[in-house]
C-alpha cells in the first residue's frame, strides 16, 4: 500500500505500514483523500537529519490546519477515538523503535505523547533524531530519495496520489477534488517567504500546479499568449487561424486532459517576435470572442513554450 507525493521537486513513493500501524495508516490515507494536504510546505529541515511538512497553513496560524481525519469526519460510530481534531494511538510504532536504517522514514509528530494530526516528518539521517521519542512511524519512502535531498524551505505538495487504499471509506466523508489555487493563509505564507514576489508570480504558481509551469520563477515567454474561457469546441487549427492575422505563428495548442482527452478551454498562442504577441494582444485582450465565447487573452506565465 503506497502513497505519491507529487512536490514542487518531484515525486516521493511512501510504502505505509498497513499491516502494523493500521490507524495512523488510516488517518494518513483519509487526509490525502480529503485533499488536505495540498500546498503543504516543507519545514524546520534541521541539520540535513529531518524535515516536516503537512501543516497547510505553517507558519501562519502555525499548528492551525494539524488536524486529523477526525476534523473532518465522525469516527466514533466506527470504533476510532479522536480527541478534538486530533486522533489517538493506543499501540503505534515509536520511530525510535524502528529497527532498520532510517533514512526515508515517515512519522507523525505526536501531541500528548499519543495523538497524531496531519503534520510528519521524514527522516534523512541514518543517526536517529531525538525526536523521534515521540512520534509514530507509519512508512517509509522507498523511491526520490534524490528529490528528497533537494527538498528546502520552498518545496511544497503539489498532489497526492493514493496507489491502493485497503480502508473503506466512511459513507460521510466528502472527498475533495484537487484544487489548483492556494488559500489566503497559504498565500500569505508564500508572500512572507519570497517577499519580493510580484502579483504576476502567483499567476506563474498557479500554472505550476496545473503542471503548466516547471517551477514559478523561470521567466516567461514574452512572444506567447495565454487564451483562456476557450469553448470546449475551439480547436489549436482554429486558434492559429484566428491569431496568425496578427503576425507568423511557431506553435499554437489547447491543453487537453491527460484522462478524458477532452479541452481543459485555455491554450497557448506563440508567435515568431515578440512585437507580433504584443500587436495581438493590445487588439485583443479588453475583448475577444471565439466559437461564440468571451475569451481571456493574457501574456503567457507558462515557460512551456518559452525559448
Amino acid at each position: 500500500m503506497s502513497v505519491l507525493l507529487e512536490t514542487t521537486k518531484g515525486s516521493l513513493v511512501v510504502d505505509l505500514f498497513v499491516q502494523t500501524q493500521e490507524l495512523p495508516c488510516y488517518n494518513f490515507l483519509k487526509l490525502c483523500q480529503i485533499n488536505h494536504y495540498f500546498f503543504s510546505p516543507f519545514y524546520k529541515i534541521e541539520n540535513n537529519k529531518v524535515i516536516y511538512s503537512g501543516d497547510p497553513n505553517y507558519p501562519n496560524g502555525v499548528h492551525s490546519a494539524n488536524h486529523s481525519v477526525n476534523k473532518y469526519v465522525e469516527l466514533e460510530q466506527y470504533g476510532i477515538v479522536g480527541v478534538n481534531d486530533y486522533l489517538e494511538v493506543d499501540s503505534g510504532l515509536k520511530a525510535s523503535e524502528y529497527n532498520e536504517n532510517p533514512v526515508g522514514l515517515v512519522s507523525f509528530t505526536t501531541v500528548n505523547d499519543n495523538q497524531i494530526g496531519s503534520e510528519f516528518s521524514i527522516c534523512l539521517d541514518s543517526t536517529e533524531p531525538a525526536e523521534f521519542e515521540s512520534q509514530l512511524a507509519f512508512g517509509k519512502v522507498v523511491e526520490g530519495f534524490s528529490v528528497l535531498q533537494s527538498i528546502s524551505d520552498d518545496t511544497r505538495i503539489i498532489r497526492t496520489h493514493i496507489i491502493h487504499d485497503p480502508f473503506p471509506n466512511p459513507p460521510n466523508m466528502k472527498i475533495q477534488n484537487q484544487k489548483y489555487f492556494p488559500s489566503d493563509i497559504q498565500i500569505s505564507n508564500f508572500e512572507e517567504n519570497e517577499s519580493s514576489l510580484e502579483e504576476s508570480t502567483y499567476q506563474a504558481l498557479g500554472l505550476e500546479l496545473m503542471n503548466d509551469l516547471p517551477h514559478y520563477n523561470i521567466k516567461p515567454s514574452p512572444r506567447t499568449l495565454f487564451i483562456a474561457k476557450l469553448n470546449p469546441i475551439t480547436t489549436s487549427e482554429s486558434l492559429e487561424i484566428i491569431f496568425a492575422r496578427f503576425g507568423e505563428i511557431v506553435s499554437s495548442h489547447i491543453i487537453i486532459d491527460a484522462k478524458t482527452a477532452k479541452s481543459l478551454c485555455y491554450g497557448f498562442v506563440e508567435f515568431s517576435t515578440k512585437n507580433d504577441a504584443e500587436k495581438a494582444y493590445g487588439k485583443l485582450h479588453k475583448g475577444c470572442i471565439i466559437d461564440g465565447k468571451n475569451v481571456i487573452v493574457e501574456f503567457s506565465q507558462s515557460a512551456r513554450n518559452a525559448s
